[in-house]
């Protein structure tokens, strides 16, 4: 998917309904990654924002197609911009990883590097746009490394990497419930690394 001079970068998102894909373009090497619409059945294809400096990447959609995460890369920001009123929740980001969306609710987690004292830590968080609402559920004083949150097809749980905080290695399997509760551990072998966990259709 070209046009002249232009550039788009993977991956394409799904709209909920299948109606409608949203992508990432860049205008050359130099310039930020813009989102950028693609109606499939007329192949009619725009900008999602008319200002040329409104920057986006990984972008993903809400469970009822009413929002839009991203990460802008400008303002260090992740985002989360509802279509049909235009309401936008900023919220600032140092990991600059993209967002998980529950897979029934309007409701997202992510990660992000805070400072417990001189200790750097990456915590999970579970954000609600409706309501902006945005909880730790990796326990506020907790001295750790919470990587690649993923929902279980039903979105009772949450399966995640975790580390001690300053570990060179020792990634571990942990499951816990979308508010922090019911923890526990699923691997326990500090000399190996365990990332990016995947579901079953069945939840199980």
């Amino acid at each position: 998917m070209e046009a002249a001079g232009m550039m788009a970068i993977d991956p394409a998102v799904w709209s909920p309904d299948a109606t409608q894909l949203v992508y990432e373009r860049k205008p050359s090497e130099e310039e930020q990654s813009r989102l950028w619409w693609l109606e499939v059945k007329s192949g009619k294809t725009m900008p999602v924002f008319e200002d040329p400096e409104h920057a986006g990447t990984h972008p993903g959609w809400s469970p009822d197609g009413a929002w839009l995460s991203y990460i802008d890369p400008i303002r260090q920001e992740l985002q989360v911009y509802h279509l049909q009123d235009g309401r936008l929740f900023a919220l600032p980001n140092q990991m600059m990883e993209p967002p998980v969306w529950h897979p029934r609710l309007n409701r997202l987690a992510f990660s992000d590097i805070l400072f417990q004292g001189e200790t750097m830590v990456i915590h999970l968080f579970h954000l609600n746009p409706e309501q902006e609402t945005v909880e730790d559920i990796s326990g506020a004083m907790s001295l750790v490394e919470d990587w690649f949150p993923t929902w279980s097809p039903g979105g009772t749980w949450l399966a995640y990497s975790r580390k001690v905080a300053g570990a060179k290695m020792g990634k571990q399997q942990v499951m816990m419930r979308p508010d922090g509760s019911e923890r526990f551990p699923l691997t326990d072998e500090p000399f190996y690394e365990h990332t990016h966990p995947a579901w079953s259709p069945d939840d199980r």
